[in-house]
Order: C-alpha cells, then structure tokens, then sequence
C-alpha cells in the first residue's frame, strides 16, 4: 500500500492550521506565498477554506477575503463549473452574506452549487458557514437568524452523502459550545443552545462515526448541564458510555462522558454518585495516552472546581 507524499502546499496549509489561531494575522499576512504553490484544480478547495477561515472567522475582514477568492478565480488552475472550482464560489458567497449582501450572496451561491444535490444543500451550507463567522464576531442575533433559517431548509432531509449533513452536524455542535460558556445567556440562547445540540446529535447520526456521535451525547450531556437539568444531563452521559460500550473503545474515550457524568450527577443533587464518576474518569486518564494525558488532567482539574 502506497501513500501519497504531501505537497508543498499541502505542508504549507497543515502549519497554517496549527497557527491561525494563535497567530491569524500573520497567517493571513502569508496567503500570498500560498498562492504560488497551488498546482492543480485540487489545491483550490482547502486553500480557500483556510482563507476563508481566517479572513472571516477570526480576523472579520470579509472583503479581503474576497480579494483572495478572486486571486484563487484567477489563477490558470481555476476552471468555472470544476468540483474544486465551486468551492471558491461558495467561499465567496459566505463572504458575501456576511458583509449583508445577500443579492450577491445568491448569485455566487448559485455559481456554487452542485447540480447533483438539492440546492437547499449548498444553501444549508453557506448560512452555517456565515453564522459561525458571524457569531465568531460578535455579532450573535444576525448568526442566529441564519442558523435557524439553514434548520429550515433542512426540511428535505439531508442524508449520508450530502455535504449539508457534515455542515448541520459540525456547525451546530461548534454553535452549542459557544453558547455553553455565552455568559449572560437569555432565554432565547438557551432555547439555541438547545436546539443546536439536538441538531448536531441528529446529523452526526447521518454524517459521523460512532465516535462523533458519543461526543455529540457528551454535547448534549453539557447542554443539559448549562441549562441545569441533571437528569437530562445524566441520561445524555449514560448514552455517550453505552456508545463506547458497544463499540468496546479503549478507556480513554470513555474520560470525557464520565466527566460529564459527574457534572450531571453533582447538577441533579447527588454528590456521591459525582464523586463516583470522577472517579472513573480518573482512571480513564491513567489508561490515556501521553498525547491525550495533559488534556485530560486539565480537564479533571476544573471538574474538581465545579464538584468544590
């Protein structure tokens, strides 16, 4: 079995990745020598996702994300109507929707648009990208309204194979983290945060592993905890362990839903049924691996915060 070498620019976006966070600005400084390494219609997709990533996302900065779409547009690899092609033009009209122009923001949807799938996918697919940008920023009421407006065209079913089944699953569960530490929360955010991580438990069911759908009961377990409903909380804990039960995972991946146990069972009153679940989750860690063990202390360390 052979492997594939990765490219220069595959290398280059890799780092970018590891820094953006920390450093989007000088990632975005850096785009231009990205733009000399793009040697086939391939490289398209991922570089303009990390541009538009870093452009909108962390910096806000939506019309020089454009000026990089359009030098992608420009380069002899880009072919209108390619796969990878496409992506650019959704890119653009995620930007698009969150400068608040909407008319430009379809048209280029629709350049976007792959004739295979329900257009209410691609639709789906820009309004979660734009509200995440957008809550990302601040600006919380406007990601609210495309989030919910991307729940409404979901009506018709994503399944498995649809890529507005991965961005429901992944968007919302990235919306119900956000509002999970939103202080201040009214009640219309808890009824959000609700809604998000239901959602993400749904489509993570259609899109993901079983992996991602223990983490998604994990997600709703936290949820229920925000909300202060332990024994809803319990229940969501209890699904994330029987997930690992039945796909006999390592102890390690069982650290997490028994951190959430404990929080839940603390929340609902019963302080040695936490005490008991930290526990476990304690020994869970000394079964995990070196690169997941620092993790997992810092995690067990706010546990016993919130347990006092």
């Amino acid at each position: 079995m052979t492997t594939e070498t990765p490219t220069p620019l595959a290398d280059w976006i890799h780092t970018a990745w590891d820094e953006h966070a920390a450093d989007a600005e000088g990632v975005m400084s850096r785009f231009g020598e990205s733009l000399g390494l793009v040697t086939e219609a391939k490289d398209l997709a991922p570089l303009a996702t990390l541009m538009t990533h870093v452009a909108a996302n962390h910096l806000g900065r939506y019309e020089d994300g454009l000026a990089l779409m359009d030098k992608l547009s420009a380069l002899g690899v880009f072919e209108a109507g390619e796969a990878n092609s496409l992506s650019v033009a959704r890119c653009k009209a995620m930007l698009y929707l969150c400068m608040g122009d909407n008319e430009r923001a379809a048209a280029f949807e629709g350049e976007g648009h792959p004739e295979e799938l329900p257009r209410a996918s691609t639709s789906i697919r820009v309004c979660m990208a734009a509200a995440g940008a957008l809550g990302q920023q601040g600006q919380a009421e406007t990601a609210r309204s495309l989030y919910l407006d991307a729940i409404q065209l979901a009506a018709y079913g994503p399944v498995l194979g649809d890529p507005a089944a991965g961005a429901l699953a992944m968007n919302s569960n990235n919306m119900a983290c956000e509002l999970e530490v939103r202080e201040s929360r009214t009640a219309e955010d808890d009824e959000l945060l609700e809604l998000a991580a239901k959602t993400a438990r749904r489509y993570w069911e259609v899109a993901g592993s079983w992996v991602q759908v223990k983490i998604a009961e994990y997600r709703l377990a936290m949820t229920y905890i925000a909300l202060g409903n332990g024994d809803l909380a319990t229940e969501h804990a209890k699904l994330a362990l029987a997930i690992c039960d039945a796909n006999e995972a390592a102890d390690e991946e069982r650290f997490f839903p028994l951190e959430a146990l404990a929080r839940a069972r603390f929340c609902a009153g019963d302080s040695e049924g936490a005490k008991a679940a930290r526990a476990r989750a304690a020994s869970a860690l000394e079964a995990a691996s070196e690169g997941n063990r620092e993790w997992f202390a810092g995690s067990l360390v706010e546990l016993d915060r919130f347990l006092g």
